[in-house]
């Protein structure tokens, strides 16, 4: 518990960390007296990694100064009949799924997300950083589920780490 409530304080300064925080609050809740004894899901130690490999920064700060927002006009869209497509100024990109991806808890929801994902992996591929990037979707949900850094759903739990990594420089 005294590490949860460590790293939420750290998200507020690296709001990215956001999305590490659900799987120790999932770990924390079979704990049901001091007695218990479980060990750490994968979810779990990937969020400890992901935190000491931030933290491990030489000169580790973070400025509290508001981004610069950019408007690269980038639009991210997914579709359960075709795939998923990205439009980036003049450029565009698309992705068909194959079948069966709708199984082990993927939806649209998820396809969106992974449509953001793709949008993130391109703005990264630019050398977009230090600012804040405005995307357009129609499924404000994911966009919401990404600021909030979690969702009910696993599977995109899982994306917004991914977006997070991608997101947020690393020595390794």
């Amino acid at each position: 518990m005294s590490i949860l409530n460590t790293l939420q304080h750290l998200s507020f300064i690296y709001k990215e960390g956001h999305s590490t925080l659900p799987p120790f609050s999932a770990f924390l809740v079979k704990f049901l007296n001091d007695g218990s004894h479980h060990h750490a899901p994968k979810a779990v130690t990937e969020s400890f990694h992901w935190w000491e490999v931030v933290l491990a920064k030489s000169g580790c700060s973070h400025s509290l100064n508001p981004c610069q927002s950019i408007d690269p006009d980038l639009w991210v869209n997914a579709s359960t009949s075709w795939g998923i497509g990205v439009i980036f100024g003049s450029l565009w990109y698309a992705w068909a799924l194959t079948l069966g991806w709708k199984a082990d808890g993927r939806d649209i929801g998820w396809a969106e997300s992974i449509a953001l994902k793709l949008a993130i992996l391109i703005l990264v591929d630019q050398n977009f950083q230090d600012c804040s990037v405005v995307i357009f979707s129609d499924n404000t949900g994911v966009i919401g589920t990404y600021d909030k850094g979690r969702s009910h759903n696993i599977p995109c739990n899982t994306t917004i780490r991914q977006i997070t990594s991608c997101i947020i420089p690393t020595t390794s």
